[in-house]
């Protein structure tokens, strides 16, 4: 019996020596938090360089092309045969999502968020380039052109219209600080109608580009997300409240 006990005494000695060695060798553990204190002090040093898909916001056809937002990049497809859309050329990444696209021409207009609007040209569409931006104060969430001008739903900061006369130097010439958060805007026959969430409908006067002014507005039962006019009538999306059409 004696024998018996001491044996297992030495084998449980001998494992715990074994035990004792392995840790030594591996050197002293770090906690749970030691890990994820340096994982976060890795998270820091990091670098964007890329960016492949990604949500789509904003669409807009012209000729054979749609104009997507995919992500941050703008997508041209061919779409000549719908049941074959090819992928014709896209941007590098702008810095921020695109949230909506107008095409005039030979030339694409991307709200982008935080960046503000970019103008990009489209004549080949294979290799669209950028031409020029203009950093609006606000959050550029969709944009209208008339003319030379381009009219930017800039969130908090309400209307801002730009002169795009020259696209390598887009600048602002008027705004109109809305009284909710602007989310889309379209432009007929001298008027801005603002798709301004929580406020509703917005008309603007902006025959002066310079000195925009409230005309009317329709507080809409829901929040005026987004807006499209034609004729004599404004179509707005509001939110839960469904679609509203504004004579």
């Amino acid at each position: 019996m004696k024998r018996r006990l001491l044996t297992v005494s030495v084998l449980v000695v001998s494992l715990a020596l074994l035990v004792m060695e392995a840790v030594a060798a591996q050197g002293p553990r770090s906690s749970p938090w030691d890990r994820l204190e340096a994982e976060a002090t890795r998270a820091w040093n990091v670098e964007f360089v890329g960016q492949v898909g990604g949500a789509i916001y904003a669409v807009a056809l012209g000729g054979n092309y749609a104009y997507l937002g995919i992500g941050r990049r703008l997508v041209i497809l061919n779409v000549t045969d719908p049941d074959r859309l090819i992928v014709v050329g896209q941007t590098s990444p702008f810095p921020d999502i695109v949230r909506g696209i107008t095409v005039a021409g030979n030339l694409a207009y991307i709200a982008d968020g935080s960046a503000g609007l970019y103008i990009i040209n489209v004549a080949d569409p294979a290799v669209p380039r950028q031409v020029g931006v203009y950093d609006t104060p606000g959050s550029a969430q969709n944009v209208a052109v008339a003319g030379s001008f381009a009219y930017v739903a800039n969130g908090i900061s309400g209307l801002r219209i730009v002169n795009i006369a020259n696209p390598a130097a887009p600048r602002e010439v008027g705004f109109l600080d809305t009284p909710g958060y602007a989310w889309d805007v379209a432009v007929s026959r001298g008027y801005a109608y603002v798709a301004d969430e929580s406020a509703g409908l917005r008309i603007i006067n902006v025959a002066n580009a310079e000195a925009p002014r409230q005309v009317g507005f329709y507080d809409t039962p829901g929040s005026a997300w987004g807006v499209t006019v034609v004729g004599g009538y404004a179509y707005v999306a509001d939110g839960s409240a469904g679609l509203r059409v504004v004579n």
